[in-house]
């Protein structure tokens, strides 16, 4: 793996202002998406050297505004690293469930989050570049233990992130995956934090939610669920979104 840094050293920062300083030893770029590229990292940090994901923002995904200058790019790349983190603070605030590292890198651009996958587990997004299979040895899932549960866990996240006034895109989710676990375990993190808008909390913003999530689920089946059991599985997500569409209509969401 090559470092891609122009410096070995860089410093993040979370939220709260905390500022922690690694050395970045390699890193490779997994993804590319609309507002940046993805990359896997290893980085060093007072002896100890862990696996983290870097989000590297570069100005894109705008083209309201025609051709824009190099230094208009670099300010749209710092503006949407900078939301990121602002919304990571929200859904900690509104207590959703996200990774525990999340940090805005010195270069004002670049995001330092927990790497979801590891030696045991996958790590996919609904719609993303990487479904179950990419992993080496893994076929596409047959069966969710206790898969009611957590499609009622999942909904209801929905449904906290509306109380709390926010709209959950799609895009926001991430799945985690058992590798060597059958039936598959499954669960799910708030992750790709661009997604996230402020509203007031309203029947409105849950439902919204609900249908982001119901969404979710069905591109996820489509790229993660074997034929045989994606039935099975899209018959609960509509029985569980069809439940919390009812409870919000009895007033649940108060």
């Amino acid at each position: 793996m090559d470092n891609q840094f122009e410096q070995s050293n860089i410093s993040f920062k979370k939220h709260t202002g905390k500022e922690t300083t690694a050395e970045v030893l390699a890193e490779i770029p997994i993804a590319k998406g609309n507002f940046g590229e993805i990359y896997y990292a290893r980085l060093k940090n007072k002896g100890h050297a862990r696996n983290f994901i870097i989000k590297k923002y570069t100005g894109g995904g705008d083209t309201s505004k025609g051709e824009r200058s190099p230094n208009e790019i670099e300010a749209d790349a710092r503006k949407h690293a900078k939301k990121a983190l602002e919304n990571y603070a929200l859904a900690k605030e509104a207590g959703l469930k996200i990774f525990p590292t999340f940090r805005i890198g010195d270069d004002e651009k670049s995001i330092l989050m927990t790497a979801g996958s590891s030696e045991n587990e996958a790590c996919v997004s609904a719609n993303g570049p990487l479904a179950i299979t990419d992993f080496a040895g893994q076929s596409l899932i047959e069966d969710i233990e206790d898969a009611d549960k957590f499609l009622e866990n999942f909904f209801a996240e929905g449904l906290k992130a509306a109380k709390a006034g926010l709209i959950l895109n799609g895009d926001v989710f991430f799945f985690i995956l058992s590798k060597n676990k059958k039936p598959t375990q499954m669960d799910f993190v708030v992750g790709d934090l661009e997604g996230i808008k402020k509203s007031q909390p309203s029947e409105r913003t849950a439902k919204k939610n609900l249908e982001e999530i119901r969404m979710a689920l069905f591109a996820f089946c489509n790229s993660n669920i074997n034929l045989h059991f994606s039935r099975n599985f899209l018959d609960k997500v509509k029985n569980h979104y069809r439940k919390s569409l009812e409870g919000i209509n009895k007033g649940e969401l108060k």
